[in-house]
């Protein structure tokens, strides 16, 4: 019985590790440009009364709008420091994969970077060039 529970166990390890692998190698980077950055701030809600309830987490929110040919992206960036990353200033190009409901950028130095897309339009006019 435990020579079976093993077998299982390796068997599931063999074929589901290198799938979840495959799926982050198989994102597809385009070259974009950042348009515009803003700082997203959150509306907390306001305590009448002293707690003892934990104060609620730090996380530094940054609402970043990214061209992708003739789409525009904005995306919401996180982050636990108050800091953001150059590639993601205005005027810099980045390399991007959008997916369904998220963005991942390449920013080097670090991880892919996941980003949730808060809202995706079409541009139109002389802005709108592919690989931009």
């Amino acid at each position: 019985m435990k020579n079976i529970h093993i077998f299982l166990t390796s068997l599931m390890i063999t074929l589901v590790f290198p799938c979840i692998r495959l799926h982050a190698a198989d994102r597809i980077f385009q070259k974009a440009s950042v348009v515009d950055t803003e700082e997203h701030t959150k509306v907390l809600p306001r305590r009448g009364k002293a707690t003892d309830a934990p104060p609620p987490t730090t996380e530094f929110d940054h609402d970043i709008s990214i061209q992708l040919g003739c789409s525009l992206y904005v995306v919401r960036y996180r982050s636990v420091l108050d800091y953001l990353p150059t590639t993601l200033t205005p005027g810099h190009s980045i390399e991007v994969s959008p997916e369904k409901h998220v963005l991942y950028a390449k920013i080097p130095g670090n991880a892919d970077a996941r980003m949730s897309i808060i809202q995706l339009s079409t541009v139109k006019g002389e802005s709108c060039a592919p690989n931009k």
